[in-house]
């Protein structure tokens, strides 16, 4: 079994070599998600991701004026999106999602 020292070292080393490289695929990834967003505000359509464990969906803020009559039962079957920045029912918070209901 190895010491507290002898296992800080290696995870001091194995960060210090691996890190970086994290770094950028976050960093690409970023970008990614950055011109999703782009998009769904450009169309005013939400989407879904799977990038985290956290609830990831994104609800433009573009939705409203794009289709301010739009039934959101309709969007929920077409996009899988279930929340709406809502009070439970309607838009309210646009932008990133998080499940209060």
């Amino acid at each position: 079994m190895k010491d507290k020292e002898e296992l800080e070292k290696e995870f001091k080393d194995t960060f210090e070599q691996h890190s970086q490289e994290i770094e950028l695929k976050l960093a690409a990834a970023e970008k990614a998600l950055d011109e999703a967003r782009e998009l769904s505000e450009k169309h005013g359509i939400p989407f879904d991701t799977t990038i985290s464990y956290l609830y990831n969906q994104y609800v433009p803020n573009s939705m409203k004026q794009k289709f301010p009559e739009i039934d959101l039962e309709f969007v929920k079957e077409i996009s899988d999106i279930e929340y709406f920045g809502t009070s439970c029912g309607d838009i309210v918070y646009p932008g990133w999602q998080v499940s209060t209901c």
